[in-house]
């Protein structure tokens, strides 16, 4: 990461490669969960606290949450910006739009999309995706080059293609390249309901050699969202995990079945006893959404079991 240009006299990074964010006593920070971040040096003789609160959407757009009046994301003067087909993409997903194919020249994207940089495969991606079986089937390749950048934007634009990439993630599942398969496993997740029928072969995949394959399956059930008699023990089995991120994702896959993830219940009170806090609290917000007298009897225990004083000390114990 490139160093990034402050203001004057703003804090900087000792490492010089952050962007410290700083606020008057009381700011709230909102970030997206997947940025890199960590705390910076304390350069006052005062202790300082964070409260970090984690908000996960549990259910996919199904229709716009504010007033929206046009009937496309208006880019104005950025409408020709390299990001743009990103920008489009995340608006129709919010909006939950279907997805929009346009004419373009696939061939010539194709080359980009080998470019040595993000800035220009990325988006490339995102654009060969909404050009259709043309698109797709360069997509497809990509999906399976030598480069790992190259396996990665193609997952993206792959789900930007929509429902009719599902037949290709799911024989890409099969590849003997793990990062492969994870990607292919992200990209059926990204796409939702629309890759239900793949849930069969997801599944299977529980007892992956790979981290890199299973971290994202917990993920991936969830969002898609069916099947809970397959889905529900895969994510049981993944819930324990010897991978702790695998774990926590586990959690709040069941935690989006709600009721129908009840055969559950046992393996998340476990896991209010894991020794990643992540899965711990990601095991509650399951046994709340799940909802039953079982899961909140459970719930309740662990609460019990669990409170913490502020006021007492070692000065006072009282």
């Amino acid at each position: 990461m490139k160093s990034l240009p402050l203001p004057d006299g703003a804090p900087k990074d000792p490492d010089g490669v952050g962007l410290p964010v700083t606020g008057e006593a009381g700011t709230v920070i909102l970030i997206h969960f997947d940025l890199w971040h960590r705390a910076f040096p304390n350069h006052t003789d005062r202790e300082r606290f964070m409260f970090k609160f984690q908000f996960t959407r549990l259910d996919e757009p199904t229709e716009p949450t504010w007033s929206k009046k046009e009937s496309e994301i208006p880019l104005g003067e950025l409408s020709e910006h390299p990001n743009a087909p990103i920008w489009r993409e995340m608006w129709r997903w919010l909006a939950a739009e279907p997805e929009k194919f346009s004419p373009g020249d696939a061939s010539a994207l194709g080359e980009e999309l080998e470019s040595g940089s993000e800035e220009v495969r990325l988006p490339v991606a995102y654009a060969l995706g909404g050009l259709g079986d043309a698109g797709r089937a360069i997509l497809k390749a990509g999906l399976h080059s030598e480069r790992d950048e190259v396996r990665r934007a193609s997952a993206y634009g792959l789900s930007a293609a929509g429902a009719s990439a599902v037949g290709d993630l799911v024989g890409a599942l099969k590849s003997e390249s793990d990062r492969t398969r994870g990607y292919a496993v992200f990209a059926l997740g990204d796409l939702g309901a629309k890759a239900e029928s793949a849930v069969p072969a997801l599944a299977a995949l529980a007892q992956d050699p790979s981290e890199f394959v299973r971290r994202p399956l917990a993920d991936a059930l969830g969002q898609i969202r069916s099947q809970p008699s397959v889905s529900v023990p895969a994510l049981t089995k993944l819930l324990q995990d010897a991978d702790d991120q695998t774990r926590f994702n586990a959690a709040y896959g069941l935690a989006k079945f709600r009721e129908d993830a009840t055969a559950a219940i046992p393996a998340l009170v476990n896991a209010l006893e894991d020794s990643n806090r992540y899965v711990r609290g990601h095991a509650t917000i399951a046994l709340e959404q799940i909802g039953t007298p079982d899961a909140l009897k459970a719930l309740l225990k662990h609460y019990q079991t669990t409170r913490w004083c502020p006021l007492t000390t070692k000065e006072s114990s009282f």
